[in-house]
C-alpha cells in the first residue's frame, strides 16, 4: 500500500482531489471530519471549555467555529498560545485515529491510502507519507472558493500566513496538480497520478 499525502493551502481543493481518488479506489482518511468527531467528545470539550470558554466549547450543543477562528489566528501570544494548546490536543486524537485506518487498510491490502489533512507537513505528517501532492490553485480561484464558505479575501491571506509557504509544499511534492481548469482536467490529472502510484506497487 502506497500512503498519499495531500498538500495545498486553504481552499485549494483538496477535498475534490480526495474524492477523485475514492473514485478510483483509493482509501480517503479526512482529517477535519476525524477532528469534528474528536471535538464532540465530552472530556476534550470540557477542557478546551476551560482554555476558550464555555461559551465557544460547550458541554452540549453547536461549537462556535468562527469564534474559535478569531481566538486562534490573531497576531497576539495569548493567541497563539491557545491555537498550539487546539493543535496538540485534536492532533493526538486525529493521529490515533488515521494510524489505526492506515493499519486497517493496509491489512486489506488496499492500494492507495490519502490523506487529507489541513496541516499535513506542519503536524509532521508527511512521515506518514511515501507520496506528497500538491495542488496547485491560483489565488483568484481560491478567493472564490473561500467566499462560498463565508470568508473574505483577508480572513483567506490570515490564516495562510500561519502556515509552511506555497513554494516550500510545492517543492517537497512529488507530484503537482493544476486545479485551474475543469473538473474532467482534474478527473484526468487524478487518474495519471493514479496509474503511476499502481505502476510503483506493482515495480515492489
Amino acid at each position: 500500500m502506497i500512503t498519499v499525502g495531500l498538500l495545498g493551502p486553504p481552499a485549494t481543493g483538496k477535498s475534490l482531489v480526495a474524492t477523485e481518488f475514492a473514485r478510483l479506489g483509493a482509501e480517503v482518511f479526512d482529517a477535519d471530519e476525524a477532528a469534528h468527531r474528536v471535538l464532540d467528545q465530552p472530556a476534550i470539550r470540557a477542557y478546551l471549555g476551560q482554555v476558550f470558554g464555555s461559551p465557544v466549547f460547550p458541554l452540549m450543543g453547536e461549537i462556535d467555529r468562527k469564534r474559535i477562528a478569531e481566538l486562534v489566528f490573531e497576531d497576539n501570544e495569548l493567541s497563539r498560545e491557545r491555537r498550539r494548546i487546539l493543535e496538540r490536543v485534536i492532533h493526538e486524537a486525529v493521529l490515533a485515529d488515521c494510524l489505526s485506518e492506515q493499519e486497517k487498510h493496509r491489512q486489506n491490502q488496499r492500494p492507495v491510502f490519502v490523506i487529507d489533512a489541513p496541516l499535513l507537513l506542519e503536524a509532521g505528517w508527511s512521515k506518514l507519507c511515501q507520496r506528497l501532492l500538491y495542488i496547485d490553485t491560483p489565488t483568484d480561484i481560491r478567493y472564490h472558493r473561500a467566499g462560498t464558505r463565508g470568508w473574505k479575501p483577508e480572513e483567506l491571506d490570515r490564516r495562510e500566513r500561519w502556515l509552511i509557504s506555497r513554494n516550500v509544499k510545492k517543492v517537497r511534492a512529488d507530484f503537482v496538480i493544476d486545479n485551474s481548469g475543469s473538473i474532467n482536467d482534474i478527473r484526468q490529472q487524478v487518474t495519471d497520478v493514479w496509474r503511476s502510484l499502481i505502476a510503483d506497487l506493482a515495480s515492489h
